[in-house]
């Protein structure tokens, strides 16, 4: 009688353990791998995300100036520009709709936050800068915004593309991306 377990058998069927052996581990491997990979894309994307916000100053007691700030970590590129009214939605800047619609006599600065821009991080546009802070105005407009009756928002994108909308009734970016 022959024994079932000779020399062959049992070569041939350790390597076949081994060889399902190795193909666990290199299944495993192969989604540490892809794990570490995604989180590297989300911590590179992070160390590049920008966060705009809006904000209002007197810098010199008389001034008033109404701003944007890139406080993110990486620059961001202006995609679309909204006013919204009651009257209706115009894709137009602050200052823009600012001279259009108020009569303002004195002293103005502007910088437009147009479609294209690129803010880098740490960077502000002022977008109204004005010399007498108690103009009428000035001031109805300051009022509107605060009460929600103008609508400022601002859609931009970091450097991999990610979407966030900033709107001035919340002044917290939003992101635009499907989860």
């Amino acid at each position: 009688m022959k024994k079932f377990w000779n020399s062959d058998k049992i070569v041939s069927t350790s390597a076949i353990v081994i060889g399902i052996g190795s193909l666990i581990v290199v299944t495993y491997q192969t989604n540490l791998i892809r794990n570490q990979t995604e989180l590297i894309q989300r911590e590179q994307r992070t160390s590049v995300m920008p966060y705009l916000q809006l904000g209002s100053r007197i810098p010199d007691g008389k001034r008033e100036e109404i701003y944007l700030v890139n406080s993110g970590l990486g620059p961001a590129l202006i995609k679309e520009v909204w006013v919204r009214t009651e009257d209706g939605d115009y894709a137009m800047d602050l200052d823009t709709y600012f001279l259009e619609n108020y009569p303002y006599e004195g002293l103005i600065s502007v910088e437009s936050v147009e479609i294209g821009n690129l803010l880098p991080a740490g960077e502000e546009y002022t977008m109204i800068g004005v010399e007498d802070s108690q103009d009428s105005s000035f001031v109805k407009l300051g009022d509107q915004l605060n009460g929600g009756r103008i609508i400022f928002e601002v859609t931009y994108e970091s450097l991999y593309g990610e979407r966030w909308l900033l709107s001035s009734t919340e002044n917290i970016p939003k992101s635009l991306e499907e989860d």
